[in-house]
């Protein structure tokens, strides 16, 4: 996780320092909140990675189910977040990772981008995020 995300980190400033567009230095600001919030030690220094075990179960903090989407945004913004993006199922069971045995997936970008457009009425990609993460 440190080094995807450290050379992550390096290539969307660069890609920002390069365009100017505003979702890539949002990203990179993200990357490096994430970096100094959850992956510094205290007394200096990095971790590698963080466990993503839940419940016994190896991932399992990284799959959602719809009803805990809408409880965090709830109905209006749940609607507008579905319109962009989508839960996909990994290859493990996601009934056996969400409570109550419901559907969960990881979270995507609805695909192809151009239909994800046009439901949003966004004039691009970046503009599309953009406009979600207010």
């Amino acid at each position: 996780m440190l080094y995807d995300n450290a050379q992550l980190l390096q290539i969307y400033a660069v890609a920002y320092r390069e365009t100017s567009l505003p979702l890539y230095r949002q990203v990179a600001i993200g990357i490096g909140n994430y970096l100094s919030q959850q992956m510094m030690m205290p007394d200096g220094g990095f971790f590698t990675a963080q466990d993503s075990e839940v419940d016994g179960v190896e991932g399992a903090s990284y799959v959602w189910t719809h009803k805990q989407i809408e409880s965090v945004l709830e109905a209006k913004d749940a609607t507008r977040f579905f319109q962009v993006y989508e839960l996909t199922p990994t290859a493990r069971s996601a009934r056996d990772q969400a409570p109550g045995n419901e559907e969960a997936g990881v979270i995507r970008v609805r695909l192809p981008i151009a239909d994800a457009l046009k439901r949003t009425r966004s004039k691009d990609l970046p503009a599309m995020l953009l406009a979600l993460a207010r």
